[in-house]
C-alpha cells in the first residue's frame, strides 16, 4: 500500500521498525514477529565540482542557480532551502540559519551554516533584486518545487541531479577534504555522528589507512 502511494523504501522500513518497537513495548516477549526490510546500501551517486559548475553554466534561471549553490555549498535539504527567508541570511556574520521560528524539531534537523565566497556573491545578487521575503523566488512568488527544473537540467546536460544528490555531494566533498565526521554531522544536521560515518567515512582520505598500515609486513 505504502509503496503504491510512492513512499520511499527507507520511509516504509522506518515506519515498520517503529511499529515493531511499539508492539514489543506493549506485549514484550509475546509481541508478533514483524518483519522489517534491511536497510538499503548507501547511495554512491555524487557530482564532481566540474559537474556542478557545468550545471550552473547550463541554466540562466537565477533561482535555480541559487538553489544549486545553496544545496551544494550548505548541504541543506530542499525543504529547508525553499523555506529560507532573507531575515535568516546574516551577511554580517556570514551565516545562514535554516531554522524557522516555531518549527518543531524532528530527526531532520536544520542548522546554522557559514556561507563560502561563491555562495555569498550569489546571495548578494539575489538580495539586491529580491521581490519577496523568500530567498528562492520566481516571478515575485516563493518557489514550491525545483523538481521539474532539475529534470530539465538532467535532460540538457546528461548529469543526473536532484536536491538530495547535491546534499550528498556536499558531504562527500567535505569528507574528501578530510573534514572530521563530527563536523560534517553538525553541518548536515545529523542527530548522531554514527549516521554520518555510515555514509561518508569511506570518502575520507585517511579511511582505514591506519588499519591497512598495521597489516604491513
Amino acid at each position: 500500500m505504502r509503496k503504491r502511494k510512492g513512499y520511499a523504501a527507507s520511509s516504509i522500513a522506518t515506519e515498520l521498525a517503529l511499529l515493531r518497537a511499539c508492539l514489543r513495548w506493549r506485549y514484550g516477549a509475546g509481541a508478533p514477529n514483524l518483519w522489517v526490510p534491511p536497510a538499503s546500501p548507501p547511495r554512491d551517486h555524487w557530482l564532481t565540482k566540474e559537474q556542478v559548475r557545468e550545471l550552473l553554466a547550463a541554466t540562466d534561471t537565477p533561482h535555480v542557480r541559487l538553489f544549486i549553490r545553496l544545496a551544494a555549498s550548505t548541504g541543506a535539504r530542499a525543504s529547508a532551502i525553499l523555506d529560507l527567508e532573507w531575515h535568516r541570511v546574516d551577511f554580517d556574520s556570514g551565516t545562514i540559519d535554516y531554522r524557522p521560528a516555531g518549527r518543531e524539531v524532528t530527526n531532520k534537523r536544520r542548522t546554522i551554516v557559514p556561507m563560502n565566497a561563491g555562495l555569498r556573491a550569489e546571495l548578494e545578487r539575489a538580495y539586491a533584486g529580491r521581490l519577496t521575503d523568500h530567498v528562492i523566488e520566481f516571478g515575485g512568488k516563493p518557489v514550491g518545487s525545483v523538481k521539474k527544473a532539475f529534470q530539465r537540467l538532467t535532460a540538457k546536460t546528461g548529469i543526473k541531479v536532484s536536491p538530495h544528490v547535491l546534499r550528498h555531494t556536499c558531504a562527500v566533498w567535505m569528507a574528501h577534504d578530510g573534514v572530521p565526521m563530527s563536523e560534517i554531522a553538525q553541518y548536515l544536521g545529523h542527530t548522531k555522528t554514527a549516521i554520518t560515518e555510515a555514509y561518508y567515512a569511506r570518502y575520507s582520505p585517511d579511511y582505514m589507512r591506519r588499519a591497512s598500515a598495521a597489516t604491513e609486513f
